[in-house]
């Protein structure tokens, strides 16, 4: 474990040394070459561990999907809980490797590469970004939540195309998501909202009502039930209602979690300094 540390460290120091040159407006092409080399190290460092949260049942999964033609002639989708791409992907790599060392290297990499090319084109100061990113997300995304934090990934990358009203790039994007994570449907509303214009009043008692909701489970699972029982996108119900319902990934829903307070905390901020951000 303490080796385990001492490589956390290393890269923690890679990426708060590099912020310095956030600062430095005449190195352009060494802050080219701090984000390709940040992106190798942090999609190594990501792809190459074994154990953490959902990855075992991953590497599992990776065992029983069979090489492409297989795949596409003789398995069945249905019988994986697994978006497609996610699939097609592994049956690819399953044609060169057994190992499931591949399919997290190309997850993660696909992860790390996506969030860290949309801190470089929504931030002046891109490697600040990837520090805050390595203090978070890149744990939960790159390492736990394989299939969500490329779908996460993406969604953060194609908000650049909401605001610029460039809607087939936005959409293709968003679809692509779906395929790794179906939940990535409701992205779909971050266009409705940039569309409705909603004043921060609103956008604030939005996030309280979508809280205290959060808050009464009784409340979430008669929703959900009654989503189900109308049989409208089932597909994407019936995996937060089997999460839901899981003695093992149940917790992670609830509201009162640290993560979640941070993130509500995060976006208080956010609403507090709205005008300023948008006119910046």
């Amino acid at each position: 474990m303490e080796g385990l540390q001492s490589y956390y460290f290393v890269l923690f120091f890679l990426a708060a040394l590099s912020f310095v040159f956030d600062f430095c407006y005449s190195v352009d092409k060494i802050k080219s070459v701090l984000c390709l080399f940040l992106i190798f190290v942090l999609s190594i460092f990501a792809g190459t561990r074994i154990g953490w949260s959902d990855q075992v049942e991953y590497a599992l999964l990776y065992h029983s999907i069979s090489p492409l033609p297989q795949f596409l002639f003789g398995q069945a989708f249905v019988q994986f809980r697994v978006e497609f791409l996610f699939l097609f992907l592994s049956s690819i790599l399953k044609c060169f490797s057994d190992s499931p060392l591949s399919l997290f290297l190309l997850m993660a990499f696909i992860t790390v590469a996506f969030n860290l090319s949309a801190y470089k084109k929504y931030s002046p100061y891109f490697f600040l970004a990837v520090v805050f990113y390595f203090s978070n997300d890149y744990f939960e995304g790159a390492f736990q939540q394989i299939r969500m934090g490329v779908a996460g990934a993406l969604i953060l990358f194609s908000m650049s195309y909401l605001v610029k009203k460039r809607w087939k790039a936005f959409y293709s994007i968003i679809i692509v998501a779906c395929f790794f994570q179906i939940s990535s449907v409701f992205a779909i509303f971050g266009y409705f909202l940039y569309r409705l214009k909603l004043s921060t009043k609103s956008l604030f008692l939005l996030l309280m009502g979508a809280f205290v909701i959060g808050s009464f489970s009784s409340v979430t699972n008669w929703l959900f039930s009654f989503i189900m029982k109308l049989n409208v996108s089932n597909s994407v119900f019936d995996r937060g209602w089997y999460y839901l319902e899981s003695q093992k990934y149940g917790y992670a829903l609830g509201v009162f979690r640290p993560t979640m307070l941070k993130q509500v905390a995060v976006c208080l901020v956010a609403m507090g300094f709205r005008d300023f951000l948008t006119k910046r």
